[in-house]
């Protein structure tokens, strides 16, 4: 039995549009540290058999394994880079389909290795069910249903009845059929045919907000649906009544797949109280062995939605965002996860080497890797509230900032530092401040801290005791950067660039721009970029005066930060160039830049090199990209400092993902210690 649900992702602009002259497009030598095998979103799985399985998901990802999930064979762009793939359907070993956004309907007939076009109408299919080799249906946006007689030669829409979103679809044979799904503020349905799809008549309308997003029969009798606010329905006379239950966890189920009449599984995500009593969310898997009366929580190791389940030959697998990978086998209810890495959003990162790192993030979030990256350890930071920076001095000593929204004292941010390498983190600071973006230490002991409403917090002692400093700005300052003890500029949202060269006693402003700047970056006391809303670059040669730089096509997204090894040679990253995610790199200070496309689908908040061809991105949903040996690039010979720090810009406004935990805005700086 099969059944997809698919989560509604914001959607695309899906225009290409002609390039730039500025840019041009190369080889990427990017790949994947967090997560692997890799990170895209996974919107539906297949089980042809025990050990042929396939996922589909974000960038047109294509993931197939022969050997039961222990290794995967990964297409990326299959529907070409603009587009999700929400759904994949195998009726054998060889002959499937996945469809997508924009009309996306690929057939394979030599088990997934290859996928041909099929289908382009105009329409966001979600979910895709075939009765047998011949005759199949997808069901998509705003009520589309389409149906084919012919494998997938011909597509003939057919009409629903209803103008929601349908979720789901699932046939008992190739005439009777159920489909569900919902708008999300009025009403929700469950249709019917018996006839293959060329009536279809509404079984069942829930109001007050319903949704639902998954079906599952087993027989033409008996069947069951499941969507939001713990909604699941039971149907034992092939859908004249359907019973509604709740689960008894809170949670938002977005897939379900049946076993028999009496087993089986739901896949959504649930809300829980943290240790500070705080509603947090984690994926999660509900097993029922009673036919649906009840249903028990798995245990599993997931911190993010799920958003399919699919029960086959006694394996049962569950997928969702942030590419994870669930597996049980048998009838037990222990859930491995095939998959490895960071399951929420990073802000920051800290490098002291190639080997060496920090990464910090939503919901508490720290990592670290002692072996250049490939694994990334967790780290308990004794909080589950969002870091927005981290940075380590050495070894042993670091700092992070972060904080949480209070309705009833008021929004609290606190300051953190370890001092063993990240293993334990103790609370410095925890006064009530404005939001608090960047940290900046120049030596062991001196640092800095920017944040909201020109918050400048100034330590001499290793952040044993911190002090207010002013600026004289009331400014967002979104970031702080010091070259040398003395010399240091400070980022403000609205266009402005603050700079002191005698450690911050005085402060000059000087407002460069009325965009929205997300990052800043030196090379020394005279070379700095700024990046800005509007895809554009501003610079300066004298680290007073700033001129436009670069300005590219009016791009919503560009850039989010930047790391330059010298004056010519440096690299951007950010979100979305015409719907494809790009690492960028200039050669000539920034005036022309080359995009590396790579196989990530998200945001990228962060970026930073320890060498001339060694560097991490990271971001979103957990990504983290590396490379070590980038394609058709000059080795810039130069020497570089020995610790490497990078911050994220915030708001970040190019995440679809709503997040019901309050976000901390972010700042990105770089700072350059003495005397190491």
């Amino acid at each position: 039995m099969k059944t997809k649900s698919k989560l509604i992702f914001a959607s695309l602009i899906l225009s290409l549009l002609l390039f730039n002259n500025q840019l041009t497009f190369s080889q990427s030598a990017w790949f994947w540290q967090s997560t692997v095998p890799q990170g895209n979103t996974l919107n539906d799985v297949c089980i042809i058999n025990s050990n042929k399985i396939v996922a589909v998901g974000g960038l047109s990802t294509v993931m197939r394994s022969n050997n039961g999930g222990a290794n995967w064979d990964i297409k990326y762009r299959i529907a070409g880079p603009y587009k999700y793939l929400s759904s994949v359907f195998f009726v054998n070993e060889n002959t499937g389909w996945t469809a997508g956004y924009q009309g996306s309907v690929f057939k394979t007939t030599d088990g997934g290795v290859n996928w041909t076009l099929q289908e382009a109408l105009n329409a966001y299919y979600i979910s895709t069910y075939f009765a047998d080799s011949n005759n199949g249906w997808i069901t998509g946006y705003f009520g589309v249903i389409i149906n084919t007689t012919d494998g997938g030669l011909n597509w003939n829409r057919q009409i629903s009845n209803v103008g929601d979103y349908l979720f789901s679809v699932e046939f008992v044979n190739k005439n009777t059929g159920w489909a569900v799904g919902g708008n999300g503020d009025e009403r929700a349905h469950i249709i019917k045919t018996t006839n293959g799809g060329v009536n279809w008549l509404i079984q069942k309308t829930l109001y007050n907000y319903e949704v639902m997003r998954s079906v599952s029969f087993i027989n033409e009798s008996t069947g069951w649906a499941v969507g939001d606010n713990k909604l699941v329905l039971k149907t034992t006379d092939a859908g004249v009544n359907w019973i509604i239950t709740r689960t008894a966890n809170i949670a938002n189920l977005y897939g379900v797949d049946f076993k028999d009449s009496n087993t089986g599984w739901a896949v959504g995500y649930e809300y829980y109280f943290d240790s500070l009593y705080l509603y947090n969310t984690k994926g999660a898997i509900l097993k029922t062995t009673d036919g649906g009366a009840n249903w028990i929580p798995q245990v599993n190791s997931s911190e993010v939605t799920l958003l399919s389940v699919e029960y086959k030959d006694n394996v049962c697998m569950a997928v969702g965002s942030t590419g994870i990978l669930l597996k049980s086998t048998g009838d037990n209810d222990n859930w491995i996860s095939l998959s490895k890495g960071v399951q929420h959003s990073l802000n920051a990162a800290s490098f002291l080497n190639d080997y060496t790192g920090w990464s910090a993030g939503r919901e508490g979030t720290i990592v670290k890797t002692t072996d250049s990256g490939n694994n990334w350890l967790r780290q308990q930071s004794g909080t589950y509230f969002d870091l927005a920076d981290i940075q380590f001095a050495n070894k042993d000593t670091g700092w992070v900032v972060g904080g949480y929204e209070d309705i009833f004292t008021g929004d609290k941010f606190f300051i953190k530092r370890s001092v063993d390498g990240g293993q334990s983190w103790h609370t410095q600071d925890s006064g009530i401040f404005p939001f608090l973006s960047s940290i900046c230490f120049t030596s062991n002991s001196v640092g800095w801290i920017t944040g909201q409403g020109g918050t400048l917090l100034y330590t001499s002692n290793a952040g044993d005791n911190w002090n207010l400093r002013s600026a004289g700005s009331t400014d967002f300052f979104k970031s702080v950067f010091f070259i040398d003890s003395a010399a240091g500029w400070i980022l403000g949202e609205s266009g402005n660039v603050l700079r002191t060269t005698n450690a911050g006693l005085n402060w000059t402003i000087r407002h460069v721009s009325s965009g929205n700047f997300s990052s800043f970056f030196f090379i020394d006391h005279n070379t700095g970029w700024i990046t800005s809303a509007g895809n554009k670059i501003y610079k300066t040669t004298d680290g007073i005066n700033w001129f436009l730089n670069y300005a590219g096509q009016n791009e919503a997204n560009g850039f989010n930060s930047v790391y330059f090894t010298d004056a010519n040679t440096g690299w951007g990253a950010g979100s979305v160039y015409y719907d494809t995610v790009v690492i960028r790199k200039t050669t000539n200070g920034g005036q022309n830049w080359v995009n590396y496309i790579v196989d990530a689908g998200t945001v990228f908040n962060s970026i930073v090199f320890t060498s001339p061809n060694t560097g991490w991105a990271v971001g979103d949903d957990g990504v983290i990209l590396k490379t070590d040996n980038l394609v058709g690039l000059n080795e810039v010979n130069n020497i570089l400092p020995d610790n490497y720090y990078l911050k994220q810009n915030f708001p970040n406004p190019f995440n679809p993902v709503t997040h019901l935990e309050f976000g901390i805005p972010l700042g990105f700086g770089i700072c350059f210690f003495e005397g190491l």
